[in-house]
């Protein structure tokens, strides 16, 4: 939270207070007494304090540091409101100012958020749990969120939404957990540019291709060992996010030819470790990045 390189720590007590406490980490492994975010009034009008039931660390606003993302229900209303609060970090998690107060739906509880870029536009949306139904907040951009929508209603309970990219295509999916484990696939077409690679061995050549380019753009080749997962916003993209765990590296670029492929060949280094790698190709488009477009991921093991 405070942009220091050191993870740190957030927490939250449905049953205790209405506050998120941040614990940081002073680069020892320990944390001394946390910094306390106060909830600001919730509930869709219920007149209660929010309680938090789960958190999230997202730079939903896409400027390079990570704000808050609080689950929470009103207990004392009487269908028990989840209101997802979206709260802006200031001066390197020293400061919070809510920017949105969205009301998902009533449930028990709202057990559960999971957050990934859903529709490729490189905002980050939110999958928010009650006990048995699943709501989509999908992003406009910065704190700006479309009316909740209930994209899955189970049977029964379940606790814990969580993404994964379960077909190979480069695009999150669903799983839900709970009493059955529930799979629902990521449908959206993805229109735009796509990456294509071979397998990945130490020592080989690999060719990375992506395809769908304008002709003569350059295009950026990225991995990240820690994943798939959301970014931090990147300068350089106008603060667009990737679908690769921070930190991520350059790769390498190319120039994509009259027909918008663009090609690298490289050396996967001897000494590669043997760990699964995510890759993506973006490319630089607008003002500042502004308009700029990445493909869907892909994951790969590094082989011998």
């Amino acid at each position: 939270m405070s942009l220091d390189n050191y993870s740190d720590y957030l927490y939250g007590w449905k049953l205790r207070s209405s506050d998120v406490r941040i614990f940081w980490n002073d680069g020892t492994g320990a944390f001394p007494d946390g910094h306390r975010v106060h909830l600001p009034y919730g509930g869709g009008g219920y007149g209660e304090d929010p309680m938090p039931t789960s958190l999230l660390a997202l730079d939903i606003e896409g400027d390079g540091d990570p704000d808050l993302v609080v689950g929470s229900v009103v207990p004392q209303a009487p269908t028990q409101p989840i209101v997802v609060l979206t709260i802006e970090n200031r001066f390197e998690g020293t400061q919070f100012i809510e920017r949105g107060e969205h009301l998902v739906g009533s449930a028990i509880s709202s057990a559960s958020m999971s957050a990934g870029d859903l529709d490729t536009d490189g905002d980050i949306d939110l999958l928010v749990k009650g006990r048995r139904d699943v709501w989509l907040l999908e992003s406009n951009d910065n704190f700006s969120f479309q009316p909740a929508r209930t994209i899955l209603t189970l049977p029964t309970s379940g606790w814990v939404v969580t993404l994964a990219d379960l077909d190979g295509n480069g695009q999150f999916d669903a799983l839900d957990g709970g009493e059955n484990l529930t799979v629902f696939v990521n449908v959206t077409l993805h229109e735009g540019p796509t990456l294509e690679h071979g397998t990945i061995k130490r020592g080989q050549s690999l060719a990375l291709t992506c395809r769908g380019a304008q002709p003569h753009e350059q295009v950026h080749f990225l991995y990240s060992t820690g994943g798939a997962g959301n970014s931090l916003g990147v300068s350089q993209l106008g603060y667009r996010t990737l679908d690769l765990v921070d930190p991520f590296h350059l790769i390498g670029s190319a120039v994509a030819d009259v027909n918008g492929v663009a090609e690298l060949t490289i050396t996967v280094p001897p000494n590669a470790p043997l760990t699964t790698v995510a890759m993506q190709a973006v490319i630089r488009r607008g003002p500042g990045g502004v308009d700029s477009i990445k493909t869907p991921f892909r994951t790969d093991r590094v082989s011998e």
